[in-house]
């Protein structure tokens, strides 16, 4: 009928049969449109892209804007926490992700021993069979992230949500149940409530450390590397 249609399809892997998503290969689908994304290039190879963007990682200068507005830097802070911040967002590899890992753990730490510590493990040399180097630079920011929790309750909570599939967005209210059921929370409750506001205490933890991402209203999911 001449209407144009747009079909975005996010984070693919693999090849698309574009007959069974209902986009059939034949030259009356010219008003429609497939937006791919993907960090795998060959996706795009064998699907016949016509065109590919490819992004590039941040400027050393946005990732350190991107890194101050996490970690609550500003102009009156430290000299000492301004040149640490400075190397440590060169570790992150300008990847928004680890970025925003690292800054918002460090955010509101005065002690500079503590930015060293961070410094010092994104320094250390880590290798992962299999895994890319790229990928590797997120896990180590990640796992200082995780490491710098120092709360049981957040830490168990990010465990749990590790085994929900790829892209879930979980409720707080099924993180709650199963929270009780392997017996999550620290310290006890004696009521549902109670414990749901121990579940909500340890998700917002995790929410203000960049470890796990809020979707809908009462649903977070995890970054899908």
């Amino acid at each position: 009928n001449g209407e144009k249609i747009l079909i975005i399809l996010d984070d693919v892997w693999g090849d698309i049969n574009f007959d069974e998503i209902g986009i059939p290969q034949s030259d009356n689908r010219k008003g429609c449109r497939v937006f791919v994304t993907t960090r795998n290039l060959q996706v795009c190879n064998r699907l016949g892209c016509s065109r590919t963007i490819q992004l590039d990682l941040l400027s050393e200068e946005d990732a350190w804007i991107m890194f101050q507005r996490h970690a609550g830097l500003s102009k009156v802070s430290t000299k000492n926490l301004l040149d640490r911040g400075r190397k440590i967002a060169n570790e992150c590899k300008r990847l928004p992700i680890a970025i925003a890992a690292i800054a918002s753990s460090l955010k509101g730490e005065q002690r500079r021993e503590k930015w060293d510590v961070a410094l010092n493990s994104l320094q250390k040399h880590m290798s992962i069979r299999g895994v890319d180097e790229d990928l590797v630079d997120i896990y180590k920011c990640l796992k200082f992230s995780y490491d710098y929790l120092k709360n049981r309750n957040a830490e168990e909570l990010f465990l749990l949500c590790s085994v929900f599939e790829e892209d879930a967005e979980i409720s707080t209210k099924i993180l709650t149940r199963l929270g009780i059921g392997v017996g999550l929370f620290e310290g006890g409750y004696d009521k549902y409530d109670n414990a749901r506001n121990l579940l909500v205490v340890a998700r917002n933890k995790l929410l203000d450390s960049c470890l796990l991402l809020k979707t809908n209203e009462g649903y977070v999911k995890m970054h899908d590397l």
